[in-house]
């Protein structure tokens, strides 16, 4: 018969064996009942609920706003996008939120425009030397293609929209090369680009077009199509459409000859953007230069 110090010293063993098991249940249990969100925005700063695909503002975010899955979550002052929402609403930051569909639609719209690249050439609309900066372009992303596939579905959204940002420039540049009225949507929506790596959507009418047009200046330059000179004066041009939107503002709107007057210096800057890669080809042609 065990003595009551003895009945006590073999219930304590007993506690002590099934312990660390008691222990590991509990910690499963509260990891897969507790749920919190997966992302938390700094505070201090306002944040707007953006639709990707207009680009219109849903609404001011506040804890209390039902967000709608896949919209945006950017700062109100500089339109960077910070987060997104996943199927039951919870925020994702863009650097973890699955992106594999549009990466996807990447690989679609790479695929479109080498096949118009490759339907110019038969056709004899464009030279080989002028279309190959954009040829090497498309074959650098499927590069980044194949090495952002080896991660699965992990892909995340700040991974894949510099990438389709960059086939909104490069379809921009090829439309007049080719003569082609094809226009394509854009795979992020309208307002949404990508400046320096961020991804941003415009808080003003036409701040992605502006900074579309800027890319695009930037790629021609980096291929030796464009001057020193003619990057300054383009970028110059940018601006001045920047501060006529501002001041033609009221209200937070433009009037519709104010928009016509904006659009049509829109068109102006292209043209001229145009004209200048046309000069710098000739020039370079005549003293025996490729443009690579």
């Amino acid at each position: 018969m065990m003595t009551r110090f003895g009945i006590l010293f073999a219930a304590t063993l007993a506690l002590v064996a099934v312990s660390p098991a008691a222990k590991a249940d509990t910690t499963l249990v509260e990891t897969t009942t507790v749920s919190s969100p997966a992302f938390a925005l700094p505070a201090g700063v306002p944040y707007m609920v953006v639709d990707p695909v207009t680009g219109k503002v849903f609404a001011d975010y506040s804890a209390t706003v039902k967000v709608p899955a896949g919209y945006y979550i950017a700062e109100r002052s500089s339109g960077k996008v910070v987060a997104t929402t996943d199927a039951n609403g919870n925020l994702v930051a863009i650097t973890t939120a699955p992106a594999s569909n549009v990466l996807v639609k990447v690989t679609e719209r790479r695929t479109a425009l080498e096949q118009q690249i490759a339907d110019a050439l038969s056709r004899n609309v464009v030279a080989v030397t002028e279309i190959q900066p954009l040829k090497a372009a498309l074959a650098e992303i499927a590069a980044q293609e194949v090495v952002l596939r080896q991660n699965g579905d992990s892909v995340t959204l700040a991974q894949a929209a510099p990438l389709a940002y960059r086939l909104n420039v490069i379809g921009n540049q090829l439309a007049p090369m080719i003569k082609t009225t094809t226009a394509y949507t854009p795979i992020l929506g309208e307002r949404v680009y990508v400046q320096n790596g961020q991804v941003l959507v415009a808080t003003t009418d036409y701040a992605a077009r502006r900074a579309l047009l800027d890319q695009r200046i930037q790629s021609e330059y980096d291929f030796g199509r464009l001057t020193n000179d003619q990057v300054k004066d383009l970028r110059a041009d940018l601006s001045r459409i920047a501060n006529l939107e501002l001041r033609k503002k009221k209200d937070g709107k433009l009037s519709a000859s104010n928009q016509r007057s904006i659009e049509k210096k829109f068109n102006e800057l292209s043209a001229d953007l145009q004209e200048d890669i046309s000069d710098t080809n000739k020039r370079r042609a005549r003293i025996g230069l490729k443009v690579e």
